[in-house]
C-alpha cells in the first residue's frame, strides 16, 4: 500500500520496489491510494485500508501453526 502523494516513502520507491518483484517472478498484492500521504487517510479511506489488511490476515496468516494448540478465547 502507499499513498501516491506520500512524502516518506516516494513513488519512485514503490515503483521500484514492484519492478524488482516482477524481476523476481515474485507474486504481490499492491493497492495505491490516491492523492493520499503516508498516514493514508481522510474520507473513506481508513476504513478501506484497514478492511483490505483484514481480509489479507485472514486470508495469508493461519489461525493456528501446526503442532501448536489453539489459543485459548477470551471470555
Amino acid at each position: 500500500m502507499n499513498g501516491s502523494g506520500d512524502d516518506n516513502v516516494h513513488f519512485q520507491n514503490t515503483q521500484a520496489m514492484i519492478k524488482a518483484l516482477v524481476d523476481a517472478n515474485r507474486p504481490f498484492s499492491l493497492m495505491v491510494y490516491p492523492n493520499r500521504n503516508h498516514s493514508i487517510s481522510g474520507g473513506a479511506t481508513r476504513q478501506h485500508l484497514f478492511t483490505l489488511l483484514t481480509k489479507f490476515v485472514e486470508e495469508n496468516l493461519p489461525a493456528t501453526t501446526t503442532g501448536s494448540a489453539r489459543a485459548a478465547s477470551p471470555e
